[in-house]
């Protein structure tokens, strides 16, 4: 018992530790840049709260795939919301 639980932990720490190797690459991107600006901008369309827009600048690559898996980016939303910034 204490042998798989020991294998867990083991686990959880090596993931930690590739994430954080993989975010250090990841973070001087030009493209990581600009969805996470994109992900700041779908917020704000949607909520207009500050709280909110804090969360999904901290937590942005989630809160992607959060507004894709629930449709608010289908039927060209995903265009639309960037536009709608710059007009």
């Amino acid at each position: 018992m204490i042998a798989q639980l020991y294998k867990k932990v083991k686990f959880v720490v090596n993931i930690v530790q590739a994430k954080s190797a993989m975010n250090k690459k990841r973070d001087t991107s030009i493209a990581y840049l600009l969805l996470g600006i994109y992900a700041l901008m779908v917020n704000w369309y949607y909520n207009h709260s500050i709280i909110l827009l804090i969360f999904a600048y901290i937590f942005w690559p989630f809160y992607l795939v959060y507004e894709l898996l629930s449709g608010h980016l289908s039927h060209d939303m995903w265009k639309i919301i960037p536009l709608s910034y710059f007009k």
